[in-house]
């Protein structure tokens, strides 16, 4: 694959809130980069977020998306949720040399998609009260794109679910000798 890169080194997750300051910081392993997205890994060192240790997300973020990606697994591997962030545009970063970084503003609106046993998805939207409280600190293109977030979940969300699997199972692929 021309352009991609495949790595298992360290990605640098920043998720900074929406006054522009950073709020949270994960060190993921770094699986691949190419024009369209990143995708990293990170594990439960210990029971952490409601998961026990070692619990393992995906996280994949797409250049050009109003949203970035978590598929949450259970240590057996067994799928737990989709989770979805609200964002601005995600920007990667590999600047000076150090650890590559991929930085996105979130937009407060989350999803969680599960899979049912009759294999239909059951969309959980959190945070809403926090938009609504927000209203007069976003800016127009901010609510654009919790708008077109909604829109997506509401009406499409086999297209995002689609799109993370599918980066996924590119980072999967190893790279040729």
């Amino acid at each position: 694959m021309l352009g991609a890169t495949r790595s298992r080194s360290t990605l640098r997750e920043i998720k900074v809130k929406v006054d522009g300051s950073k709020t949270k910081t994960f060190d993921l392993e770094f699986l691949y980069k190419d024009k369209d997205c990143v995708v990293g890994k990170w594990t439960a060192n210990e029971d952490s977020y409601g998961l026990e240790k070692g619990s393992y997300s995906y996280g994949v973020w797409f250049f050009g998306k109003c949203w970035t990606a978590y598929r949450i697994h259970r240590p057996c591997g067994e799928l737990v949720k989709y989770r979805f962030d609200a964002c601005e545009y995600p920007e990667f970063s590999n600047d000076d040399g150090d650890v590559p970084e991929i930085l996105f503003r979130d937009l407060l609106l989350d999803v969680n998609v599960y899979i049912t046993e009759k294999e239909t998805l059951r969309i959980q939207f959190e945070d809403r009260d926090e938009v609504d409280a927000s209203l007069n600190t976003l800016d127009q293109n901010q609510i654009i794109l919790i708008n077109r977030f909604t829109d997506v979940f509401e009406n499409r969300p086999e297209d995002p679910i689609s799109h993370v699997n599918s980066a996924i199972e590119r980072a999967a692929v190893e790279p040729p000798e």
